[in-house]
């Protein structure tokens, strides 16, 4: 798990060019991109294109931008990039509340097998864990 949000000023190394640069270095390790890179969501789509060996984090910017326009860049995630994103809590950040109604908001038009993905199974088959069904 990496994070990706690169604008704070407690992580002043962390950037979007270096986390390209460290991508390369991996050699295929599996990583978590927490907060799926923020504004640059569409950026970090690109580029769990080309490294298969990523899987988006949308936590922290499905409930951070509500009314942004970000929302158009995390509806096109959730409708072409089912299977490359998941989410989690960020908790205390923002409550489970929030996040399962911005969850619900995305998921409102799109194939239930997609919404599991999402909440779930991306994580669950990323991880190699295999488990029973979760309800969403």
């Amino acid at each position: 798990m990496l994070c990706t949000y690169f604008y704070s000023n407690t992580l002043p190394n962390n950037s979007f060019d270096k986390l390209v640069h460290t991508l390369f270095k991996l050699d295929g390790a599996k990583l978590i991109l927490m907060h799926a890179c923020s504004v640059r969501l569409l950026e970090a789509i690109e580029l769990a294109r080309a490294f298969p060996n990523i899987l988006l984090d949308l936590s922290h910017v499905l409930c951070k931008y509500a009314g942004s326009s970000l929302d158009l860049d995390i509806a096109f995630a959730f409708h072409s990039f089912d299977r490359r994103i998941c989410i989690g809590s960020d908790f205390p950040d923002f409550s489970l509340q929030i996040l399962r109604e911005r969850f619900d908001f995305f998921s409102r038009d799109i194939p239930s097998e997609k919404c599991v993905n999402i909440a779930y199974k991306n994580l669950l088959n990323f991880t190699g864990l295999k488990g029973k069904n979760f309800e969403i």
